[in-house]
C-alpha cells in the first residue's frame, strides 16, 4: 500500500492526520488507530508528510488559525486583538494574532523561550503603537 492509499484508509476511519515540520500528529476516534496502522504509518512516516504536505486538499492550518482569530475578533468589536495560541508537545509555539485593522500574523516561538506574560506585553506595544 503506497502512502496516498494509507492516507484514504486512515481518512475512511475518521482519523486525521496533520503535519508539522517533520512530525505527523493524528487526531483519532477511540479505537479506530490500531496497532497495525501505528506500524504502517510510522513505515510510511515521511512519504505521508511528503503527500500531505503537496496535497491541496489537506487544510492549510495557518489559514485555519488566521480565520479563528478573524472570527474572534469579529465576535468582540471592542477588543484591538485577538490570539490564538497551540503548544505542540514535539515543537514550537504557534501562537496567531489578529490586531484589528493592522494585520494579522503568526509566529513560531521555542518552547523554552515563549513565556505567555512577555507575549501579552509585546502585544500590548503592539496595540500601543497602532492606536497612536
Amino acid at each position: 500500500m503506497n502512502a496516498t492509499q494509507l492516507i484514504s484508509r486512515i481518512r475512511a476511519k475518521g482519523i486525521r492526520l496533520k503535519v508539522a515540520g517533520n512530525t505527523l500528529r493524528y487526531e483519532a476516534p477511540a479505537g479506530a488507530l490500531t496497532d497495525e496502522l501505528k506500524v504502517e504509518l510510522k513505515a510510511q512516516k515521511m512519504e505521508i508528510i511528503k503527500t500531505l504536505a503537496n496535497d491541496p486538499s489537506t487544510p492549510d492550518e495557518s489559514e485555519g488559525r488566521r480565520q479563528q482569530v478573524l472570527a474572534m475578533l469579529s465576535r468582540q468589536p471592542e477588543s484591538t486583538y485577538a490570539f490564538v495560541v497551540e503548544e505542540p508537545p514535539d515543537s514550537d509555539v504557534i501562537v496567531a494574532v489578529g490586531i484589528r485593522h493592522v494585520a494579522t500574523f503568526e509566529m513560531h516561538i521555542p518552547q523554552d523561550r515563549y513565556d505567555p506574560i512577555v507575549f501579552l506585553r509585546y502585544l500590548d506595544g503592539i496595540k500601543s503603537r497602532a492606536t497612536n
